[in-house]
């Protein structure tokens, strides 16, 4: 029973999600679109046997391939002012890399523009670090300890886990 409100209510969840996607791409087109794409994204490929799925994960991947890719430039740096947003953005789209390639119908096309996008990213923050022994960079932009993904115990400002996860 439980189970069963639980999907309705990640049912609801994405319905909202992508009636108010458009909304992401002209207000916030930056870590707030990845993660709104990134969650319809989920729910599609979590739930397959809603109506609407196919067509949340198709509009999520191209969200991915046509505005979420804007916000990388092609030296690695990421379009909003800080380095944790840039982290947070970085753990997203290393998630979706990995769900992608362990879809029932993995895109080889989405997979290697994510593998770009995630190492010139990565590239670009670990020229950043100040203090590689520590894994700190400059407080650069807001720093309020954004995580998607955490990989390790180590403290918020260490960016470490999040590079090694892209770049061994």
């Amino acid at each position: 029973r439980d189970w069963v409100r639980l999907e309705r209510l990640l049912y609801a969840h994405g319905v909202y999600l992508a009636r108010g996607i458009d909304f992401a791409r002209h207000a916030v087109p930056n870590n707030h679109l990845i993660a709104e794409a990134l969650a319809m994204r989920e729910l599609a490929e979590l739930f397959a046997h809603w109506p609407e799925a196919a067509s949340w994960k198709s509009l999520a991947n191209t969200l991915l391939r046509e505005d979420i890719t804007k916000q990388f430039y092609s030296t690695g740096e990421y379009c909003q002012a800080s380095h944790t947003y840039h982290r947070f953005a970085l753990e997203m789209l290393t998630w979706w890399r990995a769900s992608e390639a362990a879809s029932r119908t993995p895109d080889a096309a989405l997979l290697e523009r994510l593998d770009t996008l995630t190492h010139q990213s990565a590239t670009m923050l670990r020229w950043w670090m100040v203090d590689a022994s520590r894994g700190l960079l400059p407080n650069f932009g807001a720093n309020d300890g954004a995580h998607f993904l955490p990989l390790s115990g180590a403290l918020y400002e260490d960016f470490r886990p999040a590079l090694a996860s892209v770049l061994g």
